[in-house]
């Protein structure tokens, strides 16, 4: 194989679920820099919060930043680390990566990600030249937005549902437009994505239209849960939790998830299917997260979990975990035909 050399880097946000692959999260943030020393690089760091970006840029990279328009979207959105709390001081404080303070926060988004600043340093989030404005309309699909591009204005409709996946969408429409290419080009490309690889994959289980959903930290399933409550049919779940080092070996992570918004949508929640090789944390977790036990399956095999679900004439969400998501997503493309992620 052949190596390729990137002109280009999108800086994701780092949640503090990846301390367990690396002691703290300004240890993942030195090692993305590293890997970013080369000059020339275009790099886009995500201002939703400040781990990502410590000091001054490299020289010689150019630097494009993205995020949301608090002047158009100043909804003040909850944090969600301890089941049934949803106040945003409820979340673990984000420290600053210049001098070590504790953020203050203007507003939040989700999770640490919103309009921080430490007052000890003065370190805060810059205005982002590309950024989401208004989002305009959002369905189990897909999501439509309005963005700043640099200066110019930009209606999107993004072929990818939930809140996470139009901030990575902004990130790829700030790097296009960086790279000169021209809005339409951007805006059709990003209405033409297909899902892939357990990130809102779909597949057809026999008839049955299934959706893959990967979950790696709290904030991440939060975001997975939201969408979930945007459902307006009934449906079925199908929770696999692993503790292998790819997901990471602890899962008490479980319960700082907001799992307890399942109990809000009775009367569409049909059932809950949970797999995986920590099955059983996981449907004490969703015990306690107010479902009843009779509405929950353990079913560790997953040929025959397939086989259940395949052929239902209600659509099934799968929320796997990393190392769950690669064998599952085998299974069904087995089962049920479909393509490798590369393909």
């Amino acid at each position: 194989m052949s190596s390729v050399a990137p002109t280009a880097a999108e800086q994701p946000p780092i949640f503090h679920a990846e301390a367990e692959r690396s002691p703290l999260e300004a240890a993942v943030a030195s090692e993305l820099a590293e890997g970013l020393a080369a000059s020339g690089f275009l790099v886009l760091p995500s201002q939703m919060e400040g781990f990502v970006q410590v000091g001054a840029p490299v020289e010689g990279h150019e630097v494009v930043n993205f995020g949301t328009s608090k002047k158009k979207c100043p909804t003040t959105v909850a944090v969600r680390t301890v089941p049934g709390k949803l106040v945003a001081e409820d979340a673990a404080p984000a420290v600053c990566p210049v001098c070590g303070g504790t953020y203050t926060y203007g507003y939040h988004i989700y999770a640490h990600l919103g309009g921080f600043r430490c007052p000890k340093c003065g370190y805060a989030r810059p205005t982002p030249q590309y950024a989401v404005t208004e989002i305009t309309a959002q369905d189990v699909d897909s999501s439509s937005v309005n963005m700043d591009l640099n200066g110019r204005d930009l209606f999107l409709h993004i072929n990818l549902p939930a809140v996470y996946n139009i901030y990575n969408a902004a990130g790829a429409a700030a790097a296009l437009d960086a790279f000169g290419f021209q809005r339409a080009e951007i805006a059709g490309a990003l209405a033409s994505f297909d899902c892939g690889f357990g990130r809102m994959e779909k597949f057809d289980l026999e008839g049955t239209p299934g959706r893959m959903m990967l979950v790696k930290n709290p904030a991440g399933c939060n975001q997975v849960l939201e969408f979930l409550q945007n459902i307006k049919e009934k449906f079925i779940l199908v929770v696999c939790l692993n503790d292998r080092p790819a997901d990471g070996t602890d899962v008490s992570w479980i319960w700082d998830a907001d799992f307890e918004a399942l109990a809000g949508m009775a009367g569409r929640l049909e059932q809950v299917i949970v797999s995986g090789d920590r099955a059983q944390d996981m449907r004490v977790r969703i015990k306690y997260a107010g479902i009843p036990d009779g509405q929950i399956q353990v079913e560790r095999d997953y040929a025959r979990l397939v086989e259940q679900i395949a052929g239902q004439e209600l659509p099934v969400f799968l929320m796997p975990t990393y190392t769950a998501m690669l064998e599952l997503r085998q299974v069904v493309i087995r089962h049920c035909g479909g393509t490798e992620f590369w393909k």
